[in-house]
């Protein structure tokens, strides 16, 4: 039998929805905009509230691990939680160590020659 791939599983594609939540959408360029649920990157970490990755876990229809389920699977993995007074208001988050992004545009692929 092969190894399965990371990904292939339910704890992968957590995982993949995380980076993807992180670093496919508008980033936060202070830590105030974590208000608007947006996740910010500093010191090497990025932080990111839970409810917003829930509601984005519920929209992509993964509903493979229970919340408590969820935080314990990233607390085991180095997720730490936190809390902010932003605003006059206590705002909670976790954060993990920053996904690995490509910081270079990637050139388009040559096109392959037309077969006559």
């Amino acid at each position: 039998m092969h190894d399965l791939a990371s990904d292939a599983g339910p704890e992968g594609q957590l995982w993949i929805h995380l980076e993807n939540f992180c670093t496919g959408r508008v980033q936060a360029r202070t830590q105030e905009e974590l208000i608007l649920g947006k996740p910010w990157a500093d010191g090497g970490r990025i932080y990111f509230r839970s409810t917003e990755f829930t509601r984005y876990l519920d929209s992509n229809r993964f509903k493979q691990f229970s919340e408590r389920d969820i935080y314990a699977i990233l607390r085991r993995a180095g997720a730490q939680h936190h809390k902010f007074m932003i605003k006059n208001k206590c705002i909670s988050c976790w954060s993990i160590p920053a996904f690995d992004v490509p910081r270079e545009d990637f050139d388009a692929p040559e096109p392959l020659p037309e077969e006559f």
